[in-house]
């Protein structure tokens, strides 16, 4: 499945992608799953070692998927890859909030709209699976590995949390996004519900305090 679109496509089409770009240091990361991802040859081309920018295309001032015809959903894939590494490489590889920069900087950005893309862009069913297999929560095929957890995956408020008061701008984005107030009330939406075996039933947050609340809900 190529990333950036989400398509299948034949090995001989593919090659392989550096979220972090080798270029700009991501050869410390080069054995780590997380970051290394097939994708056709011509989409790897186009976008080079270009930062991340929304709505650049193909630029030397940033490169953005969906602005090169691809799938919007990268934009937040894409964005929790980069944090991860800069977090896995702390001192080696470092976010700022450019649009380019000097490859001897091993940096990527541009921080405050890979901050924008992780929230605007909702965690998927795919990206929390691949986090369970490559961290040995979940086997396939009889096969368990032991890499590391992606913890932009299992919490997005981490951005705002190391890099939110990085500049005005990340803090801006991080006040309207990041909700970190835990709630006081939560009322789901049935008081009771008889099952028989085998049903099912969806349960969902029908009400909350204070308003401010994060409302995602981990069940358990």
């Amino acid at each position: 499945v190529a990333y950036y679109r989400g398509t299948t496509g034949s090995k001989g089409s593919m090659n392989r992608e550096h979220v972090w770009p080798n270029s700009r240091g991501g050869g410390s990361v080069e054995g780590d799953p997380h970051m290394t991802r097939p994708t056709f040859n011509s989409d790897n081309s186009s976008r080079g070692n270009s930062f991340y920018v929304e709505g650049m295309n193909h630029s030397q001032n940033g490169w953005d998927p969906y602005a090169d015809g691809m799938s919007e959903y990268y934009r937040g894939d894409a964005a929790r890859i980069i944090m991860y590494c800069a977090v896995q490489e702390k001192g080696s590889l470092k976010l700022v909030d450019k649009t380019n920069d000097s490859t001897g900087n091993r940096s990527m950005g541009k921080l405050s709209d890979l901050i924008k893309w992780n929230y605007e862009y909702p965690i998927n069913k795919f990206e929390k699976f691949r986090n369970e297999v490559l961290s040995g929560q979940r086997s396939v095929n009889g096969q368990t590995y032991r890499f590391n957890r992606n913890p932009f995956i299992d919490d997005r408020n981490l951005a705002c949390r190391i890099w939110g008061d990085t500049n005005e701008e990340t803090r801006r984005l991080c006040a309207i996004y990041s909700k970190t107030t835990a709630p006081t009330r939560i009322e789901l939406n049935y008081d009771e519900y008889t099952l028989s075996q085998g049903g099912t039933v969806q349960l969902k947050v029908s009400d909350f305090a204070p308003a401010d609340a994060v409302t995602s809900v981990t069940w358990t």
